[in-house]
């Protein structure tokens, strides 16, 4: 209850107890809190969804006795404060952590919080703050290679090209946790590491499979160090397999020529691979 009626030793002033919040980008103000009836209005802006918003709440006890408090964060258990209840001895400063943690989208408006002094005044807060979703795009969660020749020397790869778009009013840190090392069938170009709002940035997915076999691969996203977006890819190797048609040309012999003539022979190639096949008949003569 409201214990200001016990307010029964007159040494005991509040005013020798002062309770200011944090304002973030300005470390050096704090903002003073008033206590009731008043309002104390604390904006916390937009806050994504699974990250925590603080605030510090400092209590600096100048008086010669000590102060008893405890909070009250309502009914939102996604609005919490710590230490709930402590007390701050004479001379001391105690600082109280006020988090928000959405986890869905949400808005607090004018949600009311309160630290009860014992037998003192009471400060109430009043948050402002909207949870929501990171307005992150990515231009596929999954993509699949389908079949692709097992990488040889001098063979491109199969790419597909990977676009992340900022379409929020925040920047967003990026860390692509992939290991390449572990799965070295695929190459991933430099992923951004902050992304400004209304910016895009591509990124180049290399698909090399090593051997004649089904691949699959997540590449992990972690953003602003909260939560991670997953972006899975598949892919199968595939042998190549360019015979002659007669195994016995191996060599082929054009007989005796005097210098102007001219010789042809024919040579039939077979795929017998599951993909088309690009060649290139070069000389290996200096």
């Amino acid at each position: 209850g409201d214990h200001r009626d016990l307010h029964s030793f007159p040494t005991r002033r509040s005013s020798e107890l002062e309770v200011e919040s944090s304002v973030p980008g300005d470390e050096v103000r704090p903002m003073q809190l008033v206590a009731a009836p008043s309002k104390n209005a604390v904006d916390l802006g937009q806050v994504l969804i699974n990250e925590r918003c603080v605030r510090q709440v400092s209590f600096v006890n100048s008086g010669e006795i000590n102060f008893d408090f405890a909070w009250d964060c309502g009914v939102n258990p996604r609005v919490s404060v710590k230490p709930e209840t402590a007390t701050v001895g004479k001379g001391e400063r105690l600082v109280c952590e006020l988090t928000y943690a959405p986890s869905a989208a949400e808005t607090l408006n004018n949600y009311k919080v309160t630290c009860g002094i014992i037998n003192g005044r009471k400060y109430n807060l009043h948050l402002n703050a909207v949870g929501h979703r990171p307005a992150l795009k990515f231009s596929f969660h999954s993509f699949d290679f389908g079949p692709a020749f097992v990488h040889q020397a001098g063979m491109p790869p199969r790419t597909q090209t990977l676009v992340v778009s900022n379409e929020d009013e925040k920047p967003f840190a990026i860390d692509c946790l992939f290991d390449s090392a572990a799965m070295p069938f695929l190459q991933l170009s430099d992923s951004p590491t902050m992304l400004a709002p209304g910016h895009s940035a591509e990124m180049t997915v290399s698909f090399m499979p090593r051997e004649a076999r089904d691949y699959r691969a997540v590449i992990p996203f972690q953003i602003n160090g909260l939560y991670t977006v997953n972006v899975a890819v598949t892919g199968e190797g595939v042998p190549l397999r360019l015979d002659l048609a007669n195994p016995a040309q191996t060599s082929v012999n054009f007989g005796s020529l005097r210098g102007g003539q001219s010789s042809t022979r024919e040579v039939k190639l077979v795929n017998r691979s599951r993909l088309p096949v690009s060649v290139s008949l070069e000389s290996s003569l200096d």
